[in-house]
């Protein structure tokens, strides 16, 4: 999910959704030149992602906490304490990155990501910590001052230890990660402050649900039951805590640097519909945007929207799912979009049978032809930016 400059609004034939229950009902109102406060930073993932209230709270708190922290440092030259770093488990597609990126762009600071799964440790071949460090100094150090950001540690659970070489090879790059997280200078010039970057781990964490909860685990006989003392889809497993990621495979030295950990709620078909519809960065509403930019308004009724969510819940990476479900859908309109307009298409109508390639759209026409949007035309202007005789030189492919 990205976070889109426009904001389009839903077809009528939408049916309104339930919000979040534990959503603020009175709005607070942010201030230009004030930082948001955790309350004013969740409501505005709240336009953006669908559900996760815990976890957009503990993010909000910790990102607030550290900024401010940031600032009063610059103000009276206090030192920062690395005491906020988070690690947020979800299944993949849930919402970890999005949330991230929405709110990098919400507070104005760098968001920067590492994958490690591709870190190698200290004195190996490959990207190890200290070329991640090198770069963050290039990037983030200006005049001796580290500014405020955050760091996204993606895929930290693929740096669970195992007995095997691998698994201790794993271990030895969370060695490696230690000094870094308590906050000791590093880079190339040694001026990188990491106490002012703000550490996010994100992770599928794997079999982490049957840690927090040995009931989840399936049983055979009379006492297969999940949890029978709380009653059948009733219980609620705990919350994650450090000893259930000691006990995934991170050491405990590693896990014992996060001071916050937060669980993604799973996705079911309620929660898919609403962050088709709800989401201001859905990407069925850039669809729209895209068709209405054409001078074509894009319909889904409510049997396609069930549709799509159906379709969606039945691929593995979540939320991810619907950019596939709808490009299929929309693969021939989007082909012939450019002219649609100009043939009088002013509607495309998708109903279930459509969305489940049954039968067509409904197309509606209007008796007089209309040519492309002004934005769309400056738009295809600036996106021709080369000459014919430019393109068909073509341009050297760099391949790294």
């Amino acid at each position: 999910m990205t976070d889109p400059k426009h904001q389009s609004t839903p077809s009528p034939s939408h049916a309104s959704q339930p919000s979040d229950s534990g959503k603020i009902a009175n709005k607070t109102t942010c201030k230009p030149d004030l930082l948001p406060t955790p309350q004013q930073i969740v409501e505005h993932l709240d336009r953006h992602i669908i559900g996760h209230r815990s976890a957009k709270e503990m993010l909000a708190t910790a990102c607030y906490d550290h900024l401010v922290t940031c600032a009063m440092a610059d103000m009276t030259g206090d030192d920062v304490w690395p005491d906020n770093h988070v690690i947020l488990a979800g299944k993949s597609g849930t919402g970890k990155s999005a949330m991230l990126k929405v709110l990098g762009r919400y507070l104005g600071i760098p968001v920067v990501e590492i994958d490690c799964s591709n870190l190698s440790p200290a004195g190996y071949r490959g990207i190890n910590l200290t070329h991640v460090y090198n770069d963050l100094e290039e990037r983030l150090v200006e005049s001796g001052l580290t500014r405020p950001a955050v760091l996204i540690w993606e895929e930290i659970d693929k740096l669970r230890s195992t007995v095997d070489e691998a698994g201790r090879y794993r271990e030895m790059i969370q060695v490696d990660s230690l000094r870094f997280l308590d906050g000791a200078l590093c880079g190339s010039d040694g001026t990188l402050d990491p106490t002012r970057i703000l550490c996010i781990g994100c992770g599928a964490f794997g079999g982490i649900d049957q840690i927090r909860n040995p009931d989840l685990v399936s049983r055979i006989g009379f006492n297969s039951a999940r949890n029978p003392s709380h009653g059948s889809g009733q219980y609620t497993p705990p919350s994650l805590d450090p000893e259930h990621l000691v006990k995934f495979g991170l050491i405990t030295e590693f896990v014992g640097r996060f001071s916050r950990f937060a669980l993604l709620d799973p996705i079911d078909h309620t929660v898919m519909r609403r962050i088709i519809t709800e989401s201001e960065s859905s990407v069925y509403r850039r669809k729209v945007e895209q068709f209405r930019l054409h001078g074509v308004r894009l319909s889904f009724d409510e049997g396609a929207l069930n549709a799509v969510a159906d379709l969606t819940m039945k691929h593995p990476v979540g939320a991810r799912g619907l950019r596939l479900i709808l490009s299929r859908a929309l693969a021939p309109w989007e082909f012939q979009l450019p002219h649609l307009a100009e043939q009088g298409v002013t509607e495309i109508i998708f109903n279930e049978a459509a969305v489940l390639g049954l039968k067509e759209p409904e197309i509606v026409r209007a008796s007089s032809e209309e040519g492309n949007s002004i934005p769309l035309l400056e738009a295809r202007r600036k996106a021709a930016s080369k000459s014919p005789s430019q393109r068909d030189e073509g341009d050297d492919l760099c391949l790294f």
